[in-house]
């Protein structure tokens, strides 16, 4: 008698456990496969309005993006595959990272710029503009007869 009456009250529990646990996995949301990432310069900083280039391996651009006022950027359903990104922007110098595309979670990419060496360059030329002396000697004769 006490298995069929614990049956009875653990049945209701038991399913209600069971639907719920089918919802919990309904509402698990499956992330389309990606690359994203942030670009920041040596101290940290975003970079904002880098040009981020997603390529494959033998240099074909798949798509592009520009960097958001966090530095950060995402391409979304990327096929699986190996890739690169190349990043640029003013004043840095370009920056070229591996990446893996796919299925699966994957980190986010964090992508140091460094700051482009500056170079100046001084042009001196000589020309010689020295003094010039012109002689012109006129020679005027009038010769008057009279």
């Amino acid at each position: 008698m006490f298995s069929d009456r614990c049956l009875r009250l653990l049945s209701p529990v038991c399913y209600c456990l069971f639907l719920l646990s089918g919802l919990s996995d309904a509402q698990v949301q499956v992330r389309p496969p990606s690359i994203s990432g942030v670009v920041q310069d040596p101290s940290g900083a975003a970079i904002v309005g880098a040009s981020v280039s997603l390529q494959r391996a033998n240099g074909t651009e798949v798509d592009h993006a520009i960097t958001d006022r966090s530095g950060s950027f995402d391409f979304k359903n990327v096929p699986p595959g190996s890739y690169q990104l190349d990043v640029n922007e003013s004043g840095f110098r370009e920056t070229k990272v591996s990446a893996v595309g796919g299925a699966g979670p994957h980190p986010q990419i964090r992508i140091v710029m460094r700051v482009a060496a500056v170079s100046e360059e001084m042009t001196v030329g000589a020309a010689d503009n020295g003094a010039q002396v012109s002689t012109e000697i006129a020679l005027k004769s009038e010769l008057e007869f009279d």
